[in-house]
């Protein structure tokens, strides 16, 4: 988007330029033409000098309104421009293939693994909202109950050729992670997990009573800032 508004700016900058280029050509061409003309008809050089300052003054006004105009008109222009380009941050720009995870402040954050997880909590991980995102049928489930969220996740390694699913997290303490860590202790459905540490994240296994195994990918690349500023 940015470089779609500098090349724009750059363009408009050219084309004026371009403008101002030959309204002065043509000043120049036609203020010769005159003076020419007031030197042969002018018969005392007082009346030449009036003449000629006359035109002279004239002139300054020309070229003070030109720069006037420029000065002025290019802000005027631009500025609605940067307050549009500034409304639409990059991560509001829908990515190609990606889907919306969640909105704060205005700003839309994005996912695009074919399954994902987010959890968000105000502080009270007990009264989580779950989400679980399937790209490929284009599906978005979402509980208030770990439970449910949990029978969901056992049903799509059952019926759906499922290896792993992705965890988005944010910064700081992470609350979401915290809601997952709250679920899955606190489930019926959970009969044991281990978190295995990888180099760029970790992978959770957690296997159900049914003897189902929940594959939960968290990766660090995955973790979405949502700080002021950033």
């Amino acid at each position: 988007m940015k470089i779609i508004f500098f090349s724009i700016i750059g363009i408009f900058i050219i084309c004026t330029a371009l403008v101002i280029y030959k309204l002065i050509s043509r000043e120049l061409k036609k203020n010769s033409e005159i003076q020419k003309k007031i030197i042969n008809e002018c018969k005392s050089e007082e009346e030449r000098n009036i003449a000629l300052n006359k035109i002279k003054r004239k002139n300054i006004k020309k070229g003070i309104i030109i720069a006037l105009a420029f000065y002025l008109g290019f802000p005027i222009i631009c500025f609605p421009c940067l307050l549009v380009i500034r409304n639409l941050s990059v991560s509001n720009i829908k990515p190609i293939g990606s889907y919306e995870l969640f909105k704060q402040n205005g700003t839309t954050y994005y996912g695009k693994h074919d399954y994902s997880i987010f959890c968000k909590n105000n502080g009270f991980p007990a009264f989580s909202t779950y989400k679980i995102f399937d790209k490929r049928n284009k599906t978005v489930f979402k509980t208030k109950s770990y439970e449910e969220f949990l029978n969901k996740l056992e049903e799509m390694f059952m019926t759906s050729n499922i290896k792993k699913i992705n965890f988005y997290g944010t910064c700081l303490s992470d609350p979401g992670y915290k809601s997952l860590g709250y679920a899955i202790n606190n489930s019926t459905l959970i009969e044991s997990h281990e978190i295995e540490e990888l180099q760029n994240g970790q992978l959770i296994h957690i296997r159900t009573i049914n003897g189902i195994l929940i594959n939960i990918e968290y990766l660090w690349d995955d973790m979405i800032c949502t700080c002021k500023g950033t």
